[in-house]
């Protein structure tokens, strides 16, 4: 069977005006690190370091963009190479590039990532090596480059994780235990079942962390601006204790939607570089595991029309979307996908959603399918992706209820556009 939204008709009339789309500006806690160099020292210097001279020290690096990631790596350059240390790379991404070494450094490349902006050789190897045991006897590995180093620092972003949910979710120990458990581990990890993951998480990162000479970790903390807010440096014996600390403040800073319902989110863009699950289930209130996720807003229909180049072809969080478009399935890598999928168990997370050849058709369809006595009555939201929400356009029926609200400013309203290929021109 041939899978195309090119030759359907919808049987109803889909001609009607779609709605004024007013931007608006969503008032968040925007401070942020302006010298992330100056911070990184300081942190840095209060560690009681062992001596470094001549040890070889692998840093983790998951496959996430990360606001600074670059400036913090060049500052752990030297400042560890200033301690006669020689400092490496190493590609923390579970399966993630089709599982493969070379995927997983092109992956890296494709975030800025490499020995020429950061000063450090990127050292790809998939092997690994058995650390540990779970309660079901399968193994616990990490990445034999990570084992054989002198030392490790663990590199990770903390944050609320899109379908583990306990007092440590996506940060220190997940980047231990999934990132430095290469395709193995990662498997390994996931079949434990995903209503134990949240128990199991803390117990295995401190497997990894006294089995690995771990020298310290780096919590990265962004705020609901994807900017840089936190950097921190933790000594092994509070890694887990601190992390469940920074997990409650990154929470506290994610963005979030002030409304009280959608009907149609409009996503111009999902992808791996912006989740794991590649929008966020924390804003969509869309699981693609078998664990619920609690919506922060109802929302009705969601249209994704884009999938981002640097997710290199990986469409997990597919199975989120209701109505997607042709580009987003001629930009999908199989491989890289269903690897992915078999690797965390979340096949529901690759489904495919309805196809329709075009943006305007898809949002079109999208609006037509609300139940309502008026298509003027369907709330609708356009957003860049779930990490930014600072600014948003939303349908002018939104505009009364918002009126007085503190935390959102109206910055302008426009109607939709397209292009000639029907594709929507994006204001945001």
């Amino acid at each position: 069977m041939r899978i195309s939204g090119a030759d359907f008709v919808m049987p109803v009339s889909c001609d009607f005006s779609l709605p004024v789309m007013s931007r608006i500006r969503q008032h968040f806690d925007d401070k942020y690190i302006k010298d992330i160099s100056a911070a990184v020292i300081r942190t840095l210097n209060l560690l009681d370091l062992p001596p470094l001279h001549g040890k070889k020290i692998g840093i983790t690096v998951g496959s996430r963009k990360i606001d600074g990631l670059i400036d913090v790596l060049k500052t752990l350059n030297c400042f560890l190479r200033g301690k006669g240390a020689f400092p490496f790379i190493i590609p923390a991404m579970g399966s993630h590039g089709g599982a493969t070494a070379d995927g997983q450094r092109f992956m890296l490349a494709g975030l800025g990532i490499d020995e020429g902006t950061t000063g450090m050789p990127v050292i790809s190897d998939m092997s690994v090596v058995q650390v540990g045991v779970y309660p079901n006897g399968l193994p616990i590995f990490c990445a034999k480059t990570a084992v054989e180093a002198d030392y490790i620092i663990v590199l990770s972003r903390v944050k609320a994780h899109t379908s583990i949910k306990g007092e440590v979710e996506s940060g220190l120990c997940k980047m231990a235990v999934v990132g430095l458990g290469k395709h193995l581990g990662a498997i390994n990890f996931h079949k434990q079942g995903y209503h134990k993951l949240a128990e199991l998480l803390p117990n295995v990162g401190n497997v990894i962390f006294n089995k690995v000479n771990t020298l310290f970790g780096l919590a990265l903390i962004e705020n609901a601006y994807d900017r840089l807010f936190m950097v921190e440096a933790i000594p092994p014996s509070q890694l887990v204790s601190r992390e469940k600390e920074l997990l409650l403040l990154a929470k506290n800073k994610m963005s979030r939607f002030f409304l009280d319902e959608i009907d149609v989110l409009i996503v111009d863009r999902f992808g791996k570089d912006i989740s794991g699950a590649g929008l966020d289930p924390n804003i969509t209130g869309r699981s693609i595991t078998p664990l619920p996720i609690t919506p922060q807003v109802p929302i009705r229909t969601i249209v994704a029309l884009n999938l981002t180049d640097a997710s290199h072809g990986n469409a997990t969080g597919i199975g989120g979307v209701d109505i997607t478009t042709q580009t987003v399935i001629k930009s999908i890598d199989a491989q890289s996908t269903y690897v992915n999928a078999f690797t965390s168990g979340a096949l529901s997370a690759v489904k495919l959603p309805i196809i329709l050849a075009n943006d305007e058709d898809a949002i079109r369809m999208a609006i037509r399918s609300v139940p309502c006595n008026s298509i003027s009555d369907v709330k609708v939201v356009h957003i860049l992706d779930t990490l930014h929400l600072g600014e948003i356009e939303v349908s002018s029926n939104y505009i009364h209820k918002l009126s007085g609200n503190l935390k959102i400013t109206l910055l302008d309203s426009a109607n939709m556009k397209f292009d000639n290929n029907n594709k929507l021109i994006s204001n945001l």
